[in-house]
């Protein structure tokens, strides 16, 4: 009796091979059985159950007791608590209908020791406890204003009163420049302060912490569980075959899996301690050896439970697929561009390969990024008659496979688009540093930084939308199983890192082109598009599309940004100017001699506003 059942069981290990390898470099014909014996073994589980209380706290502010409420008394309500863990230890009545449940459940309670079991739980019990912010009273001191109540005008900064540049003319009534005068503050009226509009001048702010109640209530449920340890002990080790393969299996294994392998009966439960419960089960199982061959190679397989299952298994598709690989690794390289249509080849003729077809749909369905290792997806596929090496290489393959066929995102899309933003960008940053740098470095670094951090993000996110639709596209002919995941992400973070090194060599160069180091980048993108606007055909449709500036738009500029703006504008125009918002007897020359050939006359000595609004009125 034994031996046939052991030839059923060789031949059910037998036929799960052959269905594996049928369709995959072989047919099911070419497993040829050559031998087999089994071994039966008896397993001994011990599960040895610990019994320990649980408890997880809820803060909240106020008032919020639970059923037993200890007032403010501390020291009670931590009583209380190590009175329940003693209880649940040693308390053998609590605990007694879930030591009858594992008595009665026979072997299907070895499946429990994989999880802890809560099987009481105690009524809840509370606690105030004050509020450590504001030490019980519900208010702290205002930040805004220190707790003072008020705060420095922020109009005049305190001084109660604001300084203003006036016109200065002589008895003839010409211009002799601009003088300081100081007037009293209009917001504060010359106090220097104003109510904190924080605390509403009273100084205190309700605490955040406690929402004001100045106390906490902990409350506090505490339960009774049990958890178990697993021993295992096997009986006639030295006849079963591959023992140890077969004890690290089960053991690493879950009770579940056990319980499900092998068929397990209690066979006593007592206590054993104050807070300890054991229950020993006993099982028998078979251990199955198969020796087969396949393409004249030897290959033997162990296995063991009802039907079987494969604790050691030789790696046949390392065989199957080495010449394979060895042809892939020739016409797929790690490195460099595939051939479509070469690729779609190998895609089709590994999609009729069951193991590869469903390697592809794995990687498919659970890869997130272009350099993860796919090989535990290929070893499942194959069920792990491959080895760990010859899955990775063979991963590794079907992954470039599977870009070219169902890519994750478009590169061309991303290149064509995101290089050319990228350059502009660093210009364009360039342009606008170059003088500030070595004036204001700190300010000019995070300014730059935040503006290439946003812009990039928003540049990332607009190419995402053309680079779905170029995916959908390419892969519109291949089976929905086995599209990748979209990961635009990787490209977005590759532009990101691009951004971020461009970043620094803008700013190293804008720091030595500050310096005098490196000559400067006259990059005058408003000057061009305004040139471009300026053709004759934008003349003509200029009353239509633009509203005319008005004359007091120079009051929102500074007279050293008027002069920049003054200077920037003649250089352009071929006068040498230099642009360093200082308006000297050079630059007012220079302006004059601009406004003379529009036959405009203006004072040399006149204010730099005068200036800017005739030469922008010109320029107009």
């Amino acid at each position: 009796m034994a031996q046939e059942r052991y030839q059923d069981l060789a031949g059910n290990l037998l036929l799960q091979i052959r269905n594996l390898v049928n369709g995959n470099q072989a047919t099911a014909q070419d497993v040829v059985p050559q031998n087999h014996n089994g071994t039966d073994f008896i397993i001994h589980a011990l599960a040895d159950w610990r019994f320990y209380a649980d408890s997880d706290d809820k803060i909240s502010a106020g008032n919020a007791v639970a059923e037993i409420h200890f007032g403010s008394d501390t020291a009670a309500f931590k009583n209380h608590t190590a009175q329940l863990v003693h209880k649940v230890a040693h308390n053998r009545d609590l605990r007694i209908g879930f030591t009858n449940k594992l008595r009665n459940a026979n072997g299907q309670g070895l499946a429990w020791t994989d999880n802890k079991h809560s099987f009481h739980r105690f009524p809840s019990y509370s606690v105030h406890e004050d509020c450590a912010t504001c030490r019980g009273r519900g208010k702290v001191r205002c930040k805004s204003c220190g707790g003072r109540g008020r705060d420095n005008c922020s109009s005049c900064g305190g001084l109660g009163r604001r300084s203003e540049q006036v016109p200065e003319y002589d008895y003839q009534g010409s211009y002799r420049g601009s003088k300081t005068v100081y007037k009293s503050c209009y917001v504060c009226h010359g106090s220097g302060h104003s109510t904190c509009s924080t605390c509403s001048g009273r100084g205190k702010v309700r605490c955040h912490e406690c929402d004001g109640h100045g106390f906490f209530t902990r409350v506090r449920h505490t339960y009774a569980e049990a958890a178990a340890k697993l021993l295992l002990k096997f009986e006639n080790t030295d006849a079963i075959p591959a023992y140890d393969v077969l004890y690290n299996l089960l053991s690493r294994s879950a009770a579940k899996f056990l319980a499900a392998k092998i068929p397990f009966e209690t066979i006593s439960a007592a206590e054993t301690g104050a807070n300890t419960f054991q229950v020993a089960y006993r099982g028998e199982s078979t251990a199955i050896r198969l020796d087969f061959s396949l393409h004249q190679r030897q290959y033997t397989c162990y296995a063991f439970s009802n039907p079987p299952y494969p604790y050691l298994r030789p790696h046949i598709f390392d065989d199957l697929f080495a010449d394979e690989l060895a042809y892939l690794n020739q016409k797929i390289p790690a490195k460099g561009l595939l051939n479509k249509s070469r690729t779609i080849s190998f895609f089709n003729r590994y999609a009729g390969q069951p193991v590869l077809d469903e390697a592809m749909r794995r990687i498919a369905a659970h890869r997130t990024d272009t350099v993860q290792n796919t090989g535990r997806m290929v070893q499942e596929a194959c069920q792990f008659f491959i080895s760990r090496e010859m899955s990775d290489a063979l991963a590794g393959a079907l992954n470039r496979i599977m870009d070219k066929v169902s890519p994750a995102y478009s590169a061309g899309i991303w290149l064509l688009l995101g290089v050319p933003f990228l350059v502009l960008q660093t210009l364009s940053m360039i342009a606008h540093t170059q003088d500030d740098m070595a004036q204001h470095p700190i300010g000019t670094i995070i300014f730059s930084a935040l503006n290439v951090a946003i812009s990039t993000a928003i540049a990332g996110m607009l190419i995402c939308l053309p680079s779905r639709l170029a995916v959908w596209w390419q892969r519109r002919k291949v089976p929905a199983a086995y599209h990748q995941q979209i990961r635009n992400r990787e490209a977005f973070r590759l532009m990101f890192r691009w951004a971020g090194g461009m970043w620094l060599a803008a700013c190293a160069y804008s720091w030595t082109a500050s310096a005098g180091y490196m000559p400067k980048i006259n990059i005058a993108f408003g000057s061009t598009v305004e040139q471009i606007c300026l053709s004759e055909t934008a003349q003509t449709l200029i009353p239509f599309c633009r509203q005319p500036v008005s004359d007091m738009a120079d009051t929102a500029l500074s007279e050293a940004e008027q002069a920049q703006q003054i200077q920037q504008f003649l250089a352009t125009h071929g006068y040498a100017v230099k642009v360093d918002s200082k308006f000297d007897r050079q630059s007012r020359r220079a302006a004059q001699q601009y406004l003379k050939e529009s036959d405009i006359n203006i004072d040399e000595n006149a204010p730099v506003a005068e200036y800017y609004r005739a030469v922008f009125r010109e320029k107009q």
